[in-house]
């Protein structure tokens, strides 16, 4: 599911491209997406959270959603999942 971006680094697959999508991304972006992989996702994911996962805005977030043309997440947009998990509102 990797690829060598360097002698060094590996990327995982469809994200060094022009128009990235990682090759762990399920679903279509807009509708429903899920990774694959969540469990056991690389360090670049686990350290981009959504905005407003922890109440705290990522305008990096912003800025991908935008480049699917989608909004941007509000505080609005969570809500507690009855297993306490926080997930986004449909």
């Amino acid at each position: 599911m990797t690829e060598d971006l360097t002698p060094v680094y590996r990327v995982m697959k469809g994200t060094n491209q022009s128009s990235p999508r990682c090759i762990a991304l399920q679903g279509e972006i807009g509708t429903a997406v899920f990774c694959s992989i969540h469990p056991n996702r690389a360090n670049v994911c686990r350290d981009f959270p959504p905005s407003f996962l922890d109440g705290i805005h990522n305008p990096r977030c912003d800025q991908a959603r935008a480049a699917h043309n989608l909004p941007p997440l509000t505080l609005a947009d969570w809500r507690p999942a009855p297993d306490d998990d926080i997930t986004p509102a449909a």
